[in-house]
């Protein structure tokens, strides 16, 4: 909600990455089922969704983190540097 997208539009941003055109990413960063076949959202964008996975070689259980709606026109969410991060 504090995003701006709807239960309904989640639900379909989740039932769109787990397609079965997604093809599976597993970086040094993330693990990522990113669908490449565009859909219309609800403000007629055309969007690529992503879904992130919490999967780490310590913590190999592909939990469903967070879904992405690559291309809906909205800034992606930067985490700020912390300290030691500069």
């Amino acid at each position: 909600m504090k995003d701006g997208y709807s239960i309904d539009q989640v639900l379909e941003q989740i039932q769109s990455a787990f397609s079965d055109a997604s093809v599976v990413d597993f970086s040094t960063s993330s693990s990522v089922m990113r669908n490449p076949n565009q859909r219309a959202d609800h403000k007629g964008n055309l969007v690529n969704d992503e879904a992130v996975f919490e999967c780490t070689s310590r913590y190999p259980y592909a939990d469903l983190y967070s879904v992405i709606p690559r291309g809906d026109g909205r800034p992606g969410v930067r985490k700020e540097k912390g300290p030691l991060e500069e």
